[in-house]
């Protein structure tokens, strides 16, 4: 019923907030993701990031929506597995309490027994928000060995999060 009433009108303004982060750093623990900024472009280059609206709130890697909405959440990583680990896993993790979280998605590079596996891994999420106190996200990391893990990178993004808001609640 609600994909019919966003099909249906919801998207009659068009997108009315988009705003987007990425990892600074890269991550070789187990953990909640941290180190996110805005995209930034040292050549002065302003065409890479405009943030529309009313953005995210971030801080230590738990993410707030700005306003009540149906919200398109993509993360794209680029994960490294060293040989022999069985593999990295970078999961977006929601709340609707502020307090527990589940897993929503999840995105991996298997290990390999010969050599490093480099894999690019994207999740796509259609939330429904509709208590901005309450309802968050986050990114976190597991099964991470030594020497392998979640790229990031200051100057571009390897692992990004662009945010979209769709629609008003309906």
């Amino acid at each position: 019923m609600a994909l019919t009433k966003i099909l249906a009108g919801g998207m009659s303004s068009g997108i009315t907030m988009a705003d987007q982060f990425r990892l600074t750093t890269t991550f070789t623990s187990s953990g909640t993701l941290t180190n996110w900024e805005r995209p930034t472009d040292a050549n002065g280059n302003n065409m890479r990031f405009a943030q529309l609206s009313t953005g995210m709130t971030q801080s230590s890697g738990i993410f707030s929506f700005p306003s009540t909405g149906y919200y398109v959440v993509y993360v794209a990583s680029e994960l490294v597995a060293t040989s022999g680990d069985g593999g990295v896993f970078l999961e977006l993790k929601v709340t609707e309490n502020n307090s527990s979280y589940v897993t929503a998605s999840i995105s991996s590079a298997e290990g390999s027994t010969s050599g490093d596996s480099r894999g690019t891994g994207s999740m796509m999420n259609l939330l429904n928000i509709t208590d901005i106190t309450n309802q968050k996200f986050k990114t976190e990391s597991s099964s991470i060995s030594s020497g392998s893990s979640i790229l990031g990178d200051p100057d571009y993004n390897r692992t990004a999060i662009t945010v979209l808001k769709v629609a008003d609640s309906q």
